[in-house]
């Protein structure tokens, strides 16, 4: 009897492994990297377009906007910031910056908005924040940026 129990045992193990059976093909595809110096006259460089805002730290953001000055006056941080917004329609910012001390240690961050700004206009604005105990002196960084 034991015999017979697993002989279909086995034989229904192997009807539902028949029954699973999966096949799986892998394919490569080689792709030839072509140097722009090899490239005929006739042959675009490809380019990925995106709709995408470029992120915080590209070359275009960090241009739009720069700080400016960077001073403490009485118990408040406040710097001075320049948006050029260099886009085709207009564009609303957000600013954070990054205030530190002297010896490079974080002491606050402080915000600014920039409205509407118009392509090709230039604006300045101030990003301003109470801070206990500031130190005399302060440097100011750009720490994000967000255009809408």
């Amino acid at each position: 009897m034991r015999v017979a129990l697993m002989s279909l045992s086995v034989a229904g193990l192997v009807a539902l492994a028949g029954c699973s059976t999966q096949t799986s093909e892998s394919t490569t595809e080689e792709t030839e990297v072509v140097s722009p110096e090899d490239r005929g006259p006739s042959e675009e460089v490809p380019t990925e377009v995106t709709d995408e805002e470029p992120p915080v730290g590209d070359a275009a953001v960090e241009e739009e906007v720069v700080v400016d000055s960077c001073l403490v006056v009485e118990g408040q941080v406040v710097a001075g910031l320049t948006v050029n917004n260099g886009e085709v329609d207009p564009r609303s910012y957000v600013i954070t910056v990054a205030v530190a001390g002297p010896d490079g240690q974080p002491v606050t961050e402080v915000a600014a908005t920039a409205d509407d700004v118009r392509s090709g206009q230039v604006v300045e604005v101030q990003a301003v924040g109470d801070v206990a105990d500031p130190p005399a002196e302060v440097t100011c960084e750009v720490a994000d940026v967000n255009r809408f």
